[in-house]
């Protein structure tokens, strides 16, 4: 789990959230929103969720 992956040294090891940012690419405020989630709900929070496809609205009969 690629998010776990970077969380972790932050979680175990108390790495600064600003540190992993810089060597991972990934912005702070999101570690700050996944650390939120994983504090909230532990790793189930941190699992990637799937977004519903829209389906199109156009009438059969155009």
């Amino acid at each position: 789990m690629k998010r776990w992956r970077l969380l972790r040294p932050h979680v175990e090891e108390d790495v600064p959230l600003s540190q992993i940012a810089a060597g991972s690419g990934t912005p702070e405020r999101t570690l700050r929103r996944w650390r939120a989630g994983y504090w909230a709900s532990g790793l189930a929070a941190l699992a990637r969720r799937r977004i519903p496809v829209a389906r199109s609205r156009k009438s059969p009969h155009m």
